[in-house]
């Protein structure tokens, strides 16, 4: 195979990396060289914390499964043996959970509520209206009060669900505990998973960011690369490793 100019450039520089980047002498481009090296390591480094980041979070992921999946194994067994007031209890309380869902979500809707208007207030009275920001004062009394009253019904509806789900003593409340662990347990899964997912994404668009990163500290390191086999050539270094090149380079450049 032919010689190729840009080839051998390169290769005459980085031997000379290798052999003079400790003690560069008269390399006036063994600097930028260093630099570049340096920055190539550096974003490699990032990459590597990222990969142990997602694996660390995969494997606390996996654990917190494994953990919930026996868990609710065992309690299973106990479901299993009280089935029937387990059954009975669940009837009961699904109405009750329908409404609690629902009024957990108004709840979140009057909260924002409240928040929008606190900051409208506020910026009332910093734009000088004093009067509009009174007015919406008397409105903003009426959500609090509202919002009061909504906490005061999900907690009631929560205490109703919780003496049919959680029973301290009567027929198959051992079972009936169990199924109400079961479902704590599921919710928990449901969170940590879309945590999970969100981190790992998180971490995956930043792995590419760096991995893009890499890309071009690896083409910049390269390129002075190639500034220091030019500059090796010209000065002709004494070197038993880059002699045998120069001939090569000479032939190729015509000379």
């Amino acid at each position: 195979m032919a010689d190729n100019y840009d080839d051998l450039i390169f290769t005459l520089g980085d031997i000379a990396y290798e052999r003079y980047w400790k003690n560069p002498g008269d390399l006036t481009t063994m600097v930028e060289v260093i630099a570049a090296g340096e920055a190539l390591e550096h974003c490699k480094i990032d990459l590597r914390d990222l990969e142990a980041s997602m694996d660390k979070e995969e494997d606390a992921f996996r654990e917190f499964q494994e953990a919930v999946d026996e868990e609710t194994a065992q309690c299973q067994e106990l479901v299993d043996k009280y089935i029937k007031p387990v059954k009975l209890a669940e009837s009961k309380a699904k109405s009750i959970e329908q409404s609690l869902r629902t009024k957990r979500s108004d709840l979140g809707v009057a909260r924002q509520n409240l928040s929008k208007m606190e900051r409208q207030i506020k910026q009332l009275e910093a734009d000088g209206y004093v009067d509009k920001a009174h007015d919406k004062r008397q409105a903003l009394k009426n959500l609090k009060m509202d919002l009061l009253k909504r906490n005061r019904e999900c907690d009631d509806l929560q205490s109703k669900y919780d003496d049919i789900m959680n029973p301290k003593s009567g027929p198959g409340a051992e079972g009936i505990r169990a199924r109400r662990r079961q479902i704590d347990l599921e919710q928990q899964l449901d969170e940590r998973t879309d945590e999970y997912n969100e981190r790992i994404q998180e971490l995956e668009d930043q792995a590419e960011e760096t991995e893009g990163r890499i890309e071009d500290a690896q083409r910049d390191f390269e390129d002075r690369i190639m500034d220091l086999g030019e500059e090796v050539y010209k000065l002709r270094l004494s070197d038993a490793s880059l002699a045998p090149l120069y001939p090569r380079i000479d032939k190729v450049a015509g000379k």
